[in-house]
């Protein structure tokens, strides 16, 4: 095989022929390193030929020998032993001959070498008490490889691994500690100062563990290899290579930290119980020693079990807890990561009064601190609340600044997950095209950092564009991206989460047995990880396959559950939604006084949690119950209520369903003009978003009116009456 773009010679590594050994000789003859009349006397070249097998590394060692070989006795007696040897110690026999002819700093050099595991340029070479003059001579008799490290832009130097076991063999190799230091030490200055990368972090860390400053590869492994690993999505890598050895540290405070990641990586993995049971090793150690600093971090990091299990009560105890002790200790940097989690709490209850008081807290001390990065995450935090209470032109405003903040620090990471927010507030309002934009930019990010499970995060969120356009194929494709990776990876949560968006579409193809088949498969992941927040959407999604194939008894059931695992976890944004499910199911049944009644709860809950979104979604629904009783001014009503909340948070999704709604009503009470002014008002914003439900709406229903099938009558409109008039 060959090395792409290699500018030097190819030896080969196993048998060549006998026309590409001369050709191999030829070359080492220009080069100086075979005597000339070698290839003059075709019978010794033979014979050369095959007492070395063809193999051209063999040859570029005979060479080596044989050049220092001035006596044609011992140039005879040479050959002779090499063609008596088995193949195997041919080569150590011409190493052995080499040896024999350099100076004594030579071989002193040539002792040291082993100690580095790895090519390094000069200067490295040259912390082994030597000068380039003895390194050349190494060179010289193909002792030292020189290569090119394009990377780096840099030559480097590295002792083949043929000749490292003939010293090792003959015990030759120096393996003084002294040697490993040194070596240790200069793989560390690299990585400080020339090669920040996980590559050279992986060496220093083998380095330092031969030089037997296994402390120093603790807090080196934990500080930048496993967490890079972790944005990589290998836990079990980390779980399995990295954190045993730190994990019996006789420092108890790595020793610690050690469990803390074992408790992270088994969270990652949807191992709940085991990372619980690590947390509360680690936090046990640091009680011990008094160690508040990193107990506050501990306590924080089990509050996050809690959260993800939807157990929000609990998550919101320990998180106070290690605020408490983050105050006492004088922590901030502590307590403003804290402050977050607790908006973070907040937020996922619906209660986004607290979490936006929360988030401010946050951000005080964040610019107090000169914290960059955590004034970047928490105007991301605001604009997500904000977001989810469809104040989408004050979210964008908070997202756009946070996006800059990280774009100006090189915060990769965050910066994905900025601009993955940012694409779906363009989602909620229905620009697909703009949100595609960045949502890709977001993907190509996670996917340039090697963040797994932000990439199918983003592979996730993209789907979505596609469902909402009614592209369910292409939908499909990218969930199915997305459920390879946290498959892969072994993210459970985010496995239960794909599975229950490939439901859905098969939900929206009508395909509910297939769509059945998703949901339980997630609703088991769900539940086997205690995920109570992610099992109540489930079962909500499972209701709803029982509400359209008309079972009506058993979706009501699950809606129950649904509400009470709500209640249960504080989960007020998911009461609002489970309220109008539950109306759903009334309406549809005929009992109206009953569907009202669980509207109005739902109303009532997203005006007090300022959920603009539910809110508008919530009195399109009131005045459907309306306008099914003939109270068509009552309806009308509701949607007008309806039209400006979605017009203010710019809802165009939501846009054309109470415009096409709008203008059944006004057709039921003989106002055609204004009911074709409604409808060609929806066509307008759902042409431009391509809304297909929508669409869907409007092709079904141009027969009814007398326009042409599909959307033609509609365009036809749309160009005869140009808008505004």
């Amino acid at each position: 095989w060959k090395l792409p773009e290699w500018e030097g010679e190819h030896l080969s590594l196993t048998h060549s022929n006998y026309g590409d050994f001369l050709q191999m000789a030829e070359r080492l003859i220009v080069q100086g390193k075979l005597p000339e009349y070698f290839l003059e006397d075709g019978e010794k070249m033979r014979q050369i030929y095959d007492i070395l097998g063809g193999n051209g590394r063999g040859l570029t060692f005979f060479a080596s020998a044989s050049a220092l070989i001035k006596n044609k006795d011992e140039e005879a007696e040479f050959l002779t032993a090499l063609k008596n040897s088995q193949h195997k110690i041919q080569e150590n026999m011409a190493i052995e001959k080499i040896y024999a002819h350099i100076s004594e700093d030579a071989r002193l050099l040539l002792s040291r070498l082993p100690a580095y595991h790895v090519p390094v340029p000069l200067d490295g070479i040259l912390k082994l008490e030597t000068n380039e003059e003895i390194l050349n001579e190494l060179v010289g008799v193909s002792l030292v490889e020189v290569q090119t490290e394009k990377e780096w832009d840099v030559v480097q130097y590295q002792i083949p691994s043929l000749v490292v076991d003939w010293l090792h063999q003959k015990d030759l190799a120096d393996s003084a500690l002294k040697w490993r230091n040194v070596v240790a030490d200069y793989q560390l200055y690299l990585f400080e100062e020339k090669r920040k990368t996980l590559t050279q972090a992986i060496i220093v860390h083998g380095a330092l563990e031969r030089a037997e400053r296994q402390a120093e590869a603790d807090s080196l492994a934990l500080d930048h290899i496993v967490g890079t690993l972790n944005m990589a999505g290998l836990y079990v890598n980390i779980i399995e290579r990295w954190l045993p050895q730190i994990a019996i540290s006789p420092d108890f405070g790595t020793r610690a930290e050690a469990l803390n990641q074992f408790g992270l990586q088994h969270k990652h993995l949807g191992n709940f119980k085991q990372a619980m049971l690590y947390y509360q090793k680690s936090l046990s150690i640091q009680q011990e020693i008094d160690d508040k600093a990193n107990e506050g971090a501990t306590l924080n990091n089990i509050s996050q079990i809690f959260k993800a299990q939807g157990d929000y009560p609990i998550a919101l105890d320990y998180l106070k807890k290690s605020l408490s002790i983050q105050r006492e200790v004088g922590d901030i940097q502590g307590e403003s990561v804290t402050l977050n989690n607790i908006s973070n709490i907040y937020q996922a209850r619906g209660d986004y009064e607290m979490a936006l008081e929360y988030s401010k807290m946050d951000l005080i001390i964040c610019r107090k601190i000169s914290d960059k990065a955590g004034v970047g995450t928490t105007l991301g935090n605001i604009g997500n609340i904000h977001y989810m209470q469809g104040d989408y032109a004050i979210a964008f405003a908070y997202l756009k600044k946070s996006l800059a903040i990280q774009e100006e620090i090189g915060d990769k990471a965050r910066e994905g997950r900025s601009l993955g927010n940012i694409s779906t507030i363009y989602l909620a309002q229905g620009d697909y095209a703009t949100a595609l934009v960045y949502f890709k930019k977001s993907l190509a990010i996670m996917q340039e950092i090697g963040d797994k499970a932000g990439e199918g995060t983003a592979l996730n969120n993209i789907s979505q564009i596609f469902k909402a356009q009614g592209d369910y194929p292409t939908a499909l494709v990218y969930l199915k991206k997305s459920l390879a990776i946290q498959e892969k990876i072994g993210a459970k949560a985010e496995e239960g989460a794909a599975l229950n968006n490939i439901s859905q579409i098969f939900k929206a193809q009508g395909d509910y047995s297939t769509a059945l088949v998703y949901l339980e498969k997630s609703l088991a992941i769900r539940q086997e990880i205690g995920d109570k927040a992610g099992e109540s959407t489930v079962i909500n999604n499972i209701s709803q396959i029982f509400k359209a194939q008309g079972d009506y008894a058993t979706a009501i059931a699950h809606l129950r559950k649904t509400l009470a695992i709500q209640k249960e976890i504080g989960n007020k944004a998911g009461e609002g939604t489970t309220f109008n499910n539950i109306a759903g199911i009334y309406r549809a049944q005929g009992d109206y006084v009953t569907a009202l009644d669980y509207l109005k709860k739902s109303l009532a809950i997203q005006e007090k949690i300022g959920d603009k979104a539910g809110e508008g979604t919530t009195l399109n629904n009131i005045s459907q119950i309306y306008d099914t009783q003939g109270g068509y001014a009552t309806a009308l009503g509701y949607l007008e209520k309806s039209l400006a909340i979605q017009e203010e948070i710019g809802d165009k999704i939501g846009l054309c369903a109470t415009l096409f709604n709008m203008g059944h009503i006004h057709w039921q009470n003989n106002e055609q003009d204004e009911a074709m002014e409604k409808w060609l008002m929806a066509y307008r914003i759902a042409t431009e978003i391509n809304e297909y439900k929508a669409l869907q709406a409007l092709a079904n229903l141009a027969p009814q009116l007398g326009l042409e099938e599909g959307l033609a009558g509609w365009e036809r409109l749309s160009n005869q009456y140009p808008e505004g008039q």
